[in-house]
């Protein structure tokens, strides 16, 4: 709570509306985002203050990738399963139209997606994430460990027409 009393002093004032501050706003929310995962255990808290940063007005004032990739970890940890593939969905959609280039999705934040669905045993799904992520960038390290998660995913589920996909 203090450190959310903190920036809720530092937004009061200012601090966070021009210039340099707009950035450390950024990277302050982002921390206590983290903190509100791992410390608080609060994916509530995590997902009111991601959500007030995307009505930011100002593109700087917005989450940035390591914003939403902090909040797809945060996914990871609880199970999130819809609120991650919804973000994948709004990062994609705005990097596509141009809009909010600097929360495009990178392979990590693919790989958080892919995980969950496939945790949740949600194997199809995972494949099309994992098939828009080779599309996007390519082949990477990380492409091979998706599809395998795929694969493994579908065969715990006794799919094995599925492993395929």
């Amino acid at each position: 709570q203090g450190a959310a009393a903190a920036l809720e002093r530092g937004t009061r004032r200012g601090l966070f509306k021009r210039g340099v501050g707009l950035t450390s706003g950024v990277i302050a929310r982002t921390s206590l985002i983290k903190g509100y995962f791992d410390c608080s255990r609060s994916m509530m808290q995590a997902r009111e203050l991601f959500k007030k940063m995307e009505d930011e007005t100002k593109e700087e004032a917005r989450p940035n990738t390591r914003t939403a990739n902090t909040f797809l970890r945060g996914c990871l940890l609880y199970g999130a399963v819809d609120d991650a593939q919804a973000l994948l969905t709004r990062m994609e959609e705005g990097a596509d139209s141009g809009k909010q280039a600097a929360c495009a999705p990178d392979a990590s934040s693919y790989e958080y997606v892919v995980t969950l669905l496939c945790q949740a045993l949600r194997f199809d799904d995972a494949g099309k994430v994992a098939r828009r992520a080779l599309k996007r960038f390519g082949s990477s390290p990380g492409s091979a460990a998706m599809f395998v998660a795929v694969a493994r995913a579908a065969a715990l589920s006794g799919d094995f027409e599925g492993v395929g996909a």
